[in-house]
């Protein structure tokens, strides 16, 4: 099961995708009661949709992201399959195919094991940690009880590493070689209060570098 954010895949799907953003206890860490966080998301999604539907059209109307890992998910089954039989199902955290469509998938396709893959490389509580307890939430709910692995970050794997350098290398050669191109790395950062409270994406970042 591969783990990713999740977007809204059109314009009318933006204001739904910010308020299941903001109801996640995992990113808006505000010890009040679950009512009061649902509403407060409503009200933040609706003063953000505007604003943030102007941004997803000047890209063609909504996010890439739930095509583009459809297709890794479908490549990546294809891959695996030359080894053992296997199924890809993608778990959308926000938006899209969701959490509990993958868990039902996965329960419908009479699996006998699963490998939860988060698409985050660097585990941060308000990603990888976020995704992993709404899985759990909605495996408990389905029934589910299969053995299960879990990837939590893999930023300094060598094949991971590889991947990423073999990436720049072909898109580095695409360039004109005058003036020099330069290569900029950027994440998501976190509140400095995450951070304080022990979460590790931050150093992780680093040690990767």
């Amino acid at each position: 099961m591969l783990l990713q954010l999740g977007g809204p895949s059109s314009l009318d799907e933006v204001q739904p995708f910010l308020e299941s953003m903001f109801r996640d206890p995992d990113l808006l860490r505000v010890p009040i009661p679950r009512r009061l966080r649902n509403w407060l998301a409503a009200r933040f999604a609706a003063r953000r949709a505007k604003h943030v539907r102007e941004l997803y059209a000047m890209i063609g109307g909504g996010s890439p992201i739930g095509r583009l890992t459809a297709l890794q998910a479908s490549m990546l089954e294809e891959a695996v399959r030359s080894r053992l039989h296997a199924r890809v199902v993608v778990a959308m955290r926000y938006g899209g195919s969701g959490t509990a469509e993958a868990v039902e998938a996965v329960n419908n396709a009479g699996c006998s094991r699963l490998v939860l893959l988060p698409l985050y490389p660097h585990y941060s509580a308000a990603t990888t940690g976020s995704s992993l307890r709404e899985w759990k939430a909605c495996a408990a709910r389905a029934g589910m009880d299969l053995p299960t692995g879990i990837v939590r970050s893999y930023e300094t794997h060598p094949g991971y590493i590889a991947a990423v350098a073999q990436r720049l290398r072909e898109g580095l050669a695409a360039l004109p070689k005058d003036p020099t191109p330069r290569v900029v790395f950027s994440a998501h950062g976190l509140p400095q209060k995450y951070v304080r409270q022990g979460d590790p994406q931050a150093d992780s970042m680093f040690d990767a570098v």
